[in-house]
């Protein structure tokens, strides 16, 4: 892994694709597979899901729908979406995942993809970074983290999960929810408490991924993150128009003074309390829908 540290006082374009600030200093870790091995190589594990109940199995018009632009655009995976191309892609904001409620620390995100992968971005407002955790597929949901869960059969039982953290550390895994489901008068309940079987010794071929530290005048407001999932990786082609998968996209931010303080949003929330990211029911719609065109 490499740190690369902007001379203070450098200024740099904002990136087209976001809409903060316009002069920052930036601190970037860029990691990509072939650089680094498998380092933990763990048998499937139940994950629980934190004192999760039944609840009602929301309508499908009630969950979001991204549409994800294709592109021809070459995407470099630095952790920074500045190509042109990222304007095309809608920006997402994302909300407290518990109650649907404004959250303190904004997130933005945009999706795009090619003939061969998913590109994936976000922009994480941030004063302090509580990240120490530098070894692949660390356990990096218990720091502050953005993450990807998605299925791209549709099939919410299985479904792979993907994490980077501010310091460009990865976690990949797939997940085996063992959810049940129970028809009443009144419609279908999910109960999300048996947990989760997590495969940590899956590695997504081929994937890249980076994470930016943004500085204005010496001080800390914000990190980014870029994601690159071939479809070769997860044994797919490349979508035709209209295909459909199921997704969801999360953020964990950590306040070591007071964890009360503690942070969980999400794009489509899952209105569990305690929070809670496993809700595949939850997970709205990616439609994957042609060609983008780049604002002028």
């Amino acid at each position: 892994m490499g740190f690369y540290s902007a001379p203070s006082g450098s200024l740099f374009t904002r990136p087209k694709a976001f809409s903060q600030k316009s002069d920052y200093t930036i601190i970037v870790a860029i990691m990509k597979t072939s650089f680094i091995p498998t380092i933990m190589i763990l048998t499937p594990l139940l994950f629980p899901v934190l004192s999760v109940h039944a609840s009602p199995v929301p309508s499908d018009n009630t969950l979001p729908r991204y549409v994800c632009p294709w592109t021809d655009a070459k995407i470099v995976v630095d952790g920074i979406p500045d190509e042109p191309a990222w304007t095309a892609a809608p920006m997402v904001t994302f909300l407290d995942a518990t109650n649907r409620g404004p959250v303190r620390l904004a997130t933005e995100a945009r999706i795009l993809y090619t003939d061969d992968a998913v590109y994936f971005s976000f922009y994480c407002d941030d004063k302090q970074i509580t990240s120490k955790m530098t070894r692949r597929d660390d356990n990096l949901f218990n720091e502050e983290v953005v993450e990807v869960f998605f299925s791209p059969t549709g099939d919410l039982s299985t479904y792979y999960e993907l994490e980077v953290n501010p310091l460009g550390t990865l976690l990949d895994l797939t997940v085996k929810n063992n959810f049940t489901i129970t028809e009443t008068s009144s419609g279908r309940t999910v109960d999300y408490s048996p947990g989760c079987n997590t495969d940590f010794a899956w590695n997504c071929k081929g994937i890249q991924w980076a994470a930016w530290q943004h500085k204005e005048n010496d001080q800390l407001v914000g990190w980014s993150v870029e994601l690159a999932v071939p479809f070769a990786g997860i044994e797919r082609k490349t979508p035709s128009p209209g295909e459909i998968w199921r997704l969801n996209l999360y953020r964990i931010d950590r306040n070591e003074s007071d964890p009360k303080l503690d942070e969980y949003s999400a794009w489509s929330p899952t209105m569990q309390s305690p929070a809670s990211f496993h809700c595949p029911h939850f997970f709205g719609f990616l439609e994957f829908a042609g060609k983008a065109q780049p604002a002028k």
